[in-house]
């Protein structure tokens, strides 16, 4: 059974910190102080990485769908070493999809405070053929030890309005900080369905185009749940209705992105 219980940031020297009053920052390679000195993840101490934060954004274009992203993992001992390898699938076919703007470094602090980046390379991406027009961008982030963040961001090019991707609050590891933004189109209406207790609490009579959550643990296969994603905080959507006399939608190049 999930539970949900209320989060604190332990520092060396410091009062408890509590999550709730966490703000990360979009600042791309800017890491908080709370995030630096984050030991250990109270949602589950034995967590051996946790996401800091985790950003998306949908912005409806002229003909195409730009949906950005913008994720900081922290690893808190070498068993969480795994979560610096990461899989990005899309699909090929007739030029469905891309995925542009991919970036990721790695970020450490010595034991004298010293921060350094380690960035990922272009030639230290790679491309993957998968089964039915599927393909994925993999990479592995470098010097991924205990204390290390990682961080990267990419922006999904889709012509998928049909079945436009929701987003997964949760993951195999606790979050600390999901937020999702939806850019309504002009000529589009979408039926926004919420999963989950935190958001059909939070959100249930709310008119919004951004839904945030803290302190969600992890989704853990257990033997008596067929899917875990089934039960995660989730948003989707599905078309509604096609307004052919509404105007253009916005274009991407005049919209305010967080990336900066």
């Amino acid at each position: 059974m999930k539970q949900f219980i209320s989060c604190l940031l332990f520092f060396f020297s410091t009062p408890a910190f509590l999550y709730s009053q966490f703000v990360p920052t979009y600042k791309w390679g800017k890491v908080l102080p709370e995030e630096i000195q984050l030991k250990v993840c109270a949602i589950d101490s034995s967590a051996s990485a946790v996401v800091l934060s985790d950003y998306g954004k949908v912005i409806f274009g002229n003909g195409v769908i730009y949906i950005e992203r913008h994720k900081r993992i922290k690893i808190l001992d070498q068993k969480g070493s795994g979560e610096g390898n990461i899989t990005i699938p899309y699909y090929t076919k007739d030029h469905y999809e891309k995925i542009t703007g991919l970036q990721a470094h790695t970020i450490t602090i010595d034991q004298n405070g010293k921060i350094a980046t380690h960035k990922v390379n272009a030639d230290q991406i790679f491309e993957v053929d998968l089964a039915n027009k599927w393909r994925e961008k993999r990479f592995t982030f470098p010097n991924v030890e205990a204390g290390a963040i990682l961080e990267y961001r990419y922006t999904t090019l889709t012509h998928n309005y049909l079945t436009l991707d929701g987003w997964n609050f949760q993951s195999g590891i606790p979050t600390i900080y999901s937020e999702f933004h939806f850019v309504k189109p002009t000529r589009l209406n979408y039926r926004i369905l919420l999963q989950g207790e935190h958001l059909s609490t939070k959100y249930e009579n709310a008119s919004t185009t951004t839904w945030s959550l803290n302190n969600l643990p992890a989704l853990i296969k257990e033997s008596f749940i067929a899917n875990p994603m089934d039960y995660a905080e989730r948003i989707s959507f599905q078309l509604d209705v096609f307004n052919i006399s509404g105007s253009v939608p916005v274009s991407f190049e005049n919209h305010s992105s967080f990336f900066s």
